[in-house]
């Protein structure tokens, strides 16, 4: 069982680990909790794990293979030349093993001995056997990068083998907007 502490842990971990990964060219993406994974599939995910002696973590980027998609990923990289589809999956997958990679590293400080899987890119029929998993806790968000006009979703599911008790910092785009305060030098 996870604690409300865990699951509001979870929620803050993956937002500013969201926040660092989604490259924008310019601004933040904008962040917003979903209901259920319909609301966040696409045509495609890519699924990673995080691994622990209590718990498993499933971490899906959902994303729809376009010409968006392509144009976003020669943003991203910094390139002059058009990608082919391989360099957009490649792209993809980096994208995916730096956003697990800083949730993991989040988790570290609470949990030790974690593992992380390669990522794999799945078609979206390949969700219904997710829901065999029976995850103790998910959670879904959608991405939106508004300077790129692309949509990205992203969920977690957590079967955890033993109870979970953490807490982890709210990112650092709340703190700041939730201060209201100006400081003048």
């Amino acid at each position: 069982m996870l604690s409300r502490n865990a699951q509001e842990g979870f929620q803050n971990i993956l937002k500013t680990c969201a926040l660092q990964s989604f490259r924008c060219t310019e601004g933040s993406p904008k962040i917003t909790l979903a209901n259920e994974i319909t609301d966040v599939k696409q045509d495609q995910f890519i699924m990673l794990t995080i691994v622990s002696y209590s718990f498993r973590a499933i971490l899906l980027i959902h994303f729809k293979f376009s010409s968006d998609i392509k144009d976003y990923v020669k943003k991203a990289s910094f390139s002059d030349e058009n990608p082919d589809d391989d360099a957009c999956y490649d792209y993809l997958s980096e994208l995916g093993n730096e956003f697990c990679g800083a949730i993991k590293r989040e988790l570290g400080k609470h949990y030790s001995h974690l593992g992380m899987s390669t990522p794999n890119t799945l078609p979206n029929t390949t969700l219904n056997f997710l829901s065999s998993l029976d995850p103790t806790y998910e959670t879904h968000s959608n991405v939106f990068i508004s300077s790129d006009d692309i949509d990205f979703g992203y969920s977690l599911m957590v079967s955890s083998y033993e109870d979970m008790d953490f807490q982890a910092e709210k990112p650092a785009e709340e703190e700041i907007e939730d201060s209201g305060e100006l400081e003048f030098f």
